[in-house]
């Protein structure tokens, strides 16, 4: 009688998808509207899209080019053509509904729910079932989230690929016993989450890797704990681990290989390099400080060139010149944060660890929520705001949460996927508005564990359910 009154009050997640996928319709059709109306001008650009996700006008005109690429020369040329993923899948719901935006509402909607319920099965996992439905509800009705997820850009993607990841490491880190079914479950999971990522933002490749090969790490030390070895399932993560990390050089090398040669003459002194970590302007500088155009028109900053003197390796010199292009091609946007700070050494960089963990984890900070943003205005920044005070209060339940459920692996695992990712970001993004859209699914992961203190609230108990989640929706 119990079980039977338990599972009646289960929170339906079939239920809570179908609400949220009129909630995504609602909002998508209402900001399309809203974007082609006289409201806030100042908020619009030339293609009626708001400032806020402007790319999305780029990835829509690519779909109308690939679905006239589909029409008149077939899907050869569709298939040669480079374009980005989320520009092919909405090119072929043009192709059968024709070229209104409307054809990609169901694109936009499946992705939408595709988060929603990642991030249930995620919180279901390792916290239980009305964990994972008060996960989907936050993920669903996050209202920055929500807004960006109205357009056509490659976030969702991203977002999903990337949480993923996640979940085939909380699973890999939580066997137990050798099952077939488990390992196949695991593989597709993290296999289609590694390539989906890698196919919108591929410098993520390196630290899926990483993720991966510390999931594997951690399964060896709990089951060297637990005197019991599920060797099966140890060495699936290292043959996956393997593939991984040949396909992530792979594609470093062939990106590597298309950057033209570099001229000796442009290599930076000494001297020449601690005067431009110093902030001195572009004007004071020698030039060969400034700027080099390749062949091709895209410019090359002399920063790039003294890190393959010596001075930097691997994991260091990637970090060092994905901040060098957010500080000098950006320069001026409304949110850059740090923007004076260069790395010219790795005791930089280690300097500078605790600073991009603070920005990559709680910024905005207070004092910049109700300035008005250059691209967003006010309105954006109040909302950033809003949301990250409400974050701040999740990470304060989050605390609580891992404090009781400090002996589970796939928990901390899900920790250091989140900070992991966002130290990453705080090293590397020097503009809190772009900080904003690639943090989401660290920022979401990190706010999982809180929902194990909600649904310990909401049922009534004193502790979070951590129990495994073989119960979990989906």
């Amino acid at each position: 009688m119990s079980r039977a009154l338990a599972r009646e009050r289960r929170p339906s997640l079939a239920k809570l998808l179908l609400i949220l996928a009129g909630v995504h319709m609602v909002a998508t059709v209402g900001m399309w509207a809203l974007a082609r109306s006289e409201w806030r001008p100042d908020l619009r650009n030339q293609n009626g899209y708001w400032n806020f996700a402007i790319d999305a006008s780029d990835a829509q005109h690519e779909a109308a080019a690939l679905r006239r690429v589909l029409g008149e020369d077939g899907w050869r040329s569709w298939m040669a053509r480079q374009a980005p993923i989320h520009s092919r899948a909405a090119s072929l719901l043009m192709a059968v509904f024709g070229d209104s935006r409307l054809s990609i509402l169901p694109l936009l909607t499946a992705m939408y729910l595709l988060l929603v319920w990642m991030a249930n099965r995620l919180a279901g996992e390792l916290f239980g079932p009305r964990a994972g439905w008060l996960a989907a509800l936050i993920v669903g009705l996050w209202p920055s989230l929500l807004l960006h997820l109205t357009q056509l850009i490659k976030d969702p993607w991203f977002i999903a690929g990337e949480l993923a990841v996640c979940y085939a490491a909380v699973l890999l880190v939580e066997t137990r016993e050798d099952r077939q079914g488990r390992i196949v479950r695991i593989s597709v999971w993290v296999v289609a989450g590694f390539f989906m990522a890698s196919a919108v933002r591929g410098y993520m490749s390196e630290y899926n890797c990483m993720i991966w090969g510390l999931a594997c790490l951690t399964l060896l030390g709990v089951s060297w704990r637990r005197r019991a070895l599920p060797w099966r399932s140890c060495l699936a993560g290292a043959a996956l681990l393997f593939a991984f990390g040949t396909a992530t050089v792979w594609f470093e090398r062939n990106k590597a290989s298309g950057v033209p040669p570099i001229p000796e003459s442009l290599v930076m002194s000494e001297r020449e390099l601690e005067m431009r970590s110093k902030g001195i302007s572009e004007d004071a500088l020698p030039a060969n400080q400034r700027i080099w155009y390749t062949s091709d028109g895209q410019p090359v900053f002399a920063e790039r060139l003294a890190y393959t003197r010596g001075r930097f390796s691997g994991v260091l010199v990637a970090i060092a010149h994905a901040r060098n292009d957010f500080t000098t091609f950006f320069p001026y946007a409304g949110s850059n944060i740090d923007r004076e700070v260069h790395f010219t050494r790795a005791s930089d960089v280690l300097r500078y660890m605790p600073r991009a963990l603070q920005i990559g984890l709680l910024a905005p900070f207070p004092g910049s929520w109700f300035e008005r943003g250059r691209e967003t205005g006010r309105l954006g920044r109040m909302l950033a705001g809003a949301e990250t005070a409400l974050m701040y209060g999740l990470l304060l339940l989050t605390g609580i949460s891992l404090v009781r459920a400090r002996t589970r692996p796939g928990v901390w695992m899900l920790t250091a996927f989140a900070l992991g990712g966002m130290l990453l970001l705080g090293l590397v993004v020097a503009n809190v508005g772009a900080l904003y859209r690639i943090r989401y699914p660290f920022w979401l992961a990190i706010g999982m564990p809180a929902t194990a203190t909600l649904a310990a609230w909401w049922a009534g108990r004193s502790r979070p359910a951590v129990g495994r989640g073989a119960g979990a929706d989906g």
